[in-house]
């Protein structure tokens, strides 16, 4: 089985569908994680009892329009919707927050460093 992370592509064993590894948000208290889907973004897996599992299988025309050729790379999947540029973007926007947090952070931090190290020097030399 091909290793489930984020864009690995794989032609299910069962039933030869096309699939492709998404991060699923759950929502609420759950944790996203990595599941094995139809290109049309439905998981491809369900189970009643987390041990037999079936297969979800789109509509032939629904997976003529979403299959890929089977030569196809990770970087070959569809384009990403609406909510995913939001999501992406949304995180853009907080990792530059962070990133100028840390910045103030050192500049406060390195004179004191600075002074505390010019200090030690002194007393021992």
């Amino acid at each position: 089985m091909v290793e489930k992370k984020e864009g690995a592509t794989m032609a299910c064993k069962n039933c030869d569908t096309d699939l492709i590894c998404r991060l699923k948000e759950y929502g609420g208290d759950y944790k996203p994680t990595l599941q094995w889907q139809n290109f049309d973004g439905a998981a491809h897996y369900k189970t009643k009892d987390g041990k037999d599992f079936t297969c979800n299988i789109p509509e032939d025309d629904e997976a003529a329009q979403t299959r890929i050729s089977s030569n196809a790379s990770p970087g070959d999947a569809p384009q990403m919707g609406a909510a995913e540029l939001a999501l992406l973007r949304g995180l853009d926007e907080k990792l530059e927050t962070v990133l100028a947090e840390i910045q103030r952070v050192k500049e406060f931090v390195e004179p004191v460093f600075l002074k505390m190290v010019d200090d030690q020097i002194g007393r021992s030399s």
